[in-house]
């Protein structure tokens, strides 16, 4: 009910998309994504130097677009992505949970970012980092790593830097390819079969962050096997530091002023300390962290439960949920992919209210306690 309420007082629109789908013989299925995300962001004029154009991942471009829209060039890579985790099981038998969705999935595309005219992006199946020219969609370079290239890489300064399965963090010059530095975010190098492949103990499958002149990036997917979380001097690669983590690292990471907040797969994000990467407690609710919101809130899920859910940053308590499965950010307005509608709404106002509501249901509760005595 209160939800609904909410609904109502949040400039609250829904657009239902449950049409946008391909027929093949008769039969519905779902557009191939990895083909058509580069050619999405050509529509874009600004830079979008990271995956969801900065690292709060709000997935907004001060851009302004004039339909009607043409093409200008097609490029189709010549292997589709190879994800790294299969599709989960369909439900939860011991917690009592259904229509469980996969949550690992950072892969399953070629996710790509833009700067300085120039578009990149790694691929899982071949181990390169490509670059093509953003103009005309010609091949300028490509760079192979030691493993599966599973997340799109950052650029800044005229730099591109990418993880690899292979456990080293890549710095390449944009222009050419040329290889300015690589490091290990843990060493010894000790391979493992993984996926179906060879890969590190300590693959680098978050993303790399970029920001004050420092690389970040983390290592790992086990615990008791060791994740790592390190920081680099952007231009040489020297260690700054280096620290173990209690975390499973898998997705991109979102970043503030001095923290950086890890996905971890169903379980809850993990947050550290830019400054020496110490551990500074997990998100409430489970699931990626999706988008930062104004430094303050993280929006996260979907986790084991359904839905999403908006967290304090600092207190790390729940301000609001909603029913959706990607959040991208505006301004004030927030746009929500669910199921099978696009949803729009003033995120402030709703997290103004939503907190009201917390605060009176808490009350409403203590006053049935008190009654009941």
């Amino acid at each position: 009910m209160f939800l609904k309420q909410l609904q109502k007082l949040c400039s609250f629109t829904e657009i239902d998309v449950s049409q946008n789908r391909l027929r093949s013989n008769g039969a519905v299925r779902r557009p191939p994504w990895w083909y058509f995300v580069p050619l999405l962001c050509l529509l874009l004029g600004a830079d979008w130097p990271t995956f969801q154009g900065d690292y709060r991942r709000s997935g907004a471009s001060p851009e302004r677009v004039a339909p009607p829209l043409a093409e200008v060039w097609r490029y189709r890579a010549a292997h589709a992505p190879a994800p790294a985790w299969p599709e989960p099981a369909r439900e939860d038998v011991t917690n009592r949970f259904g229509n469980l969705r996969a949550v690992v999935a950072y892969d399953r595309a070629f996710h790509v970012a833009v700067a300085g005219g120039c578009l990149v992006f790694g691929s899982s199946a071949d181990d390169k980092i490509y670059a093509l020219d953003a103009a005309t969609g010609q091949q300028r370079w490509s760079f192979f790593t030691g493993g599966p290239v599973r997340l799109a890489p950052t650029v800044a300064g005229g730099l591109v830097y990418a993880g690899s399965d292979d456990g080293a963090v890549y710095c390449l010059r944009a222009e050419d390819g040329q290889l300015v530095w690589k490091r290990l975010v843990r060493k010894p190098l000790a391979c493992v079969p993984g996926n179906g492949r060879m890969i590190s103990l300590w693959p680098v499958r978050s993303s790399i962050v970029v920001d004050g002149g420092v690389a970040y990036a983390a290592a790992g997917l086990f615990p008791n096997e060791g994740v790592y979380i390190a920081a680099f001097d952007a231009g040489d690669g020297a260690v700054q530091w280096t620290e173990k983590i209690d975390a499973s690292a898998q997705g991109y990471m979102l970043a503030s002023e001095d923290r950086l907040y890890v996905p971890t797969g169903r379980t809850a994000p993990a947050i550290f300390a830019r400054a020496d990467g110490k551990s500074l407690g997990r998100l409430p609710d489970g699931g990626n962290a999706c988008v930062l919101l104004d430094g303050r809130e993280v929006a996260t899920g979907p986790g084991v439960r359904p839905g999403m859910a908006v967290a304090d940053a600092h207190s790390r308590e729940t301000v609001a949920t909603f029913n959706g499965l990607r959040m991208v950010t505006s301004g004030s307005m927030a746009y929500m992919q669910s199921e099978d509608k696009l949803t729009a709404l003033d995120r402030e106002q709703y997290v103004v209210l939503a907190r009201e509501g917390k605060t009176l249901n808490e009350e409403q509760k203590q006053l049935a306690r008190e009654k009941g005595k």
